[in-house]
């Protein structure tokens, strides 16, 4: 399976894309005075906001995302080495270990695997999240659950860890792929969020991003997308954002808080894709998305993300990339994503894949 040129550029353009657009955001949940960032200034990293004692740190949504990241690959190493059928199961268990890592403690018994690559970086372990639902939501939930959550949550916590769904399926293969796409980013987000618009926003969220990852300009993403959700019968709130946001229509803050103002996933989901489709300068998007004052650590993410995975790791901001918190950790965790599914059979049994990666 050969990977297309550029793919592994816009691989990590996404995953630090949507970390910086993450420390530009995180501080800003907190301190509400603040403006939104002045990008212009490609001399110097200063339009980091000093948090948690540096500029560029990241939150929660981006230590969610890697070990999402993490969750998939080593869902793909106990499929292909034990031949157990994988399931969303271990990918939850993935964010079990983060909320370990937050020194917290989820429902029913607790596995004692607490192993990866990611488990034993002292830097993950940092306690950063400053939304309380998303450890609320993630203590309810079953180690290795695998299930359609009970719940009704609507907050963005599937939503704003949903992205490296997209690197499950690297051959192009047009609507049928992005298809695919969709049904594994449900079944990883309706886990904890079993509410439709809890857990659609995100499948749609990684669905546009896998289309936009491979070439299409994301207005037509946004509309191929929307297409895809005809299948899924509880998608409507969220297919009808997608129609209007393909048909070009131009959407402010009031407008977005009219269509979405008790869905606060749809929200964040509205806004990312606005201010990515309008804006297709990195520094732009970003900086508008911030501008709504709306859970900017996810939107920020969201809108980072799409837009990186437009311009690819060559076309961000260098400065930014520099002083970025675990810039090398995200960087790593991009390439394996995309190399993971050409592993050979030696590789997948090397001790340096199973420490990193164990698939028991």
């Amino acid at each position: 399976m050969s990977i297309p040129e550029g793919y592994s550029d816009r691989v990590r353009g996404l995953m630090l894309g949507g970390a910086i657009g993450d420390a530009l955001g995180a501080p800003r949940r907190t301190i509400s005075a603040a403006p939104p960032p002045d990008l212009r200034d490609e001399e110097s990293g200063a339009s980091y906001l000093l948090w948690r004692g540096r500029r560029g740190a990241i939150s929660e949504v981006t230590q969610l995302t890697l070990f999402t990241a993490e969750g998939i690959i080593r869902r793909y190493v106990r499929e292909s080495l034990k031949g157990i059928p994988a399931s969303a199961g271990v990918v939850t268990h993935a964010w079990n270990r983060w909320l370990a890592s937050q020194r917290v403690s989820s429902v029913g018994k607790q596995p004692d695997n607490r192993d990866g690559w990611l488990w034993q970086l002292r830097e993950m372990h940092t306690q950063r999240t400053a939304d309380r639902c998303t450890i609320q939501v993630l203590k309810a939930t079953e180690p290795f659950a695998s299930e359609r959550s009970r719940n009704q949550h609507l907050d963005s916590g599937a939503l704003m860890r949903v992205s490296p769904v997209v690197c499950t399926h690297p051959v192009n293969s047009g609507l049928e792929a992005a298809g695919r796409v969709y049904d594994f980013g449900r079944e990883v987000s309706w886990t904890t969020h079993g509410h439709p618009d809890g857990y659609v926003p995100a499948a749609a969220f990684a669905t546009v991003l896998y289309l936009t990852l491979w070439g299409a300009p994301i207005r037509d993403a946004i509309g191929q997308a929307s297409t895809v959700l005809d299948r899924d019968d509880e998608a409507d709130r969220t297919k009808v954002l997608l129609r209007c946001l393909a048909s070009g229509e131009s959407l402010d803050a009031d407008a977005i808080l009219r269509c979405t103002w008790d869905r606060p996933a749809l929200r964040a989901l509205s806004i990312a894709l606005c201010c990515a489709r309008d804006h297709a300068d990195f520094r732009w998007a970003v900086t508008r998305a911030l501008a709504y004052g709306f859970d900017t650590a996810v939107v920020g993410s969201l809108t980072g993300q799409l837009a990186g995975a437009v311009c690819g790791e060559s076309g961000l901001p260098r400065p930014l990339i520099d002083s970025l918190e675990l810039r090398e950790v995200i960087t790593a965790s991009a390439d394996d994503l995309v190399g993971f599914l050409k592993w050979d059979w030696e590789q997948l049994e090397s001790d340096e894949t199973w420490t990193r990666y164990p698939g028991w």
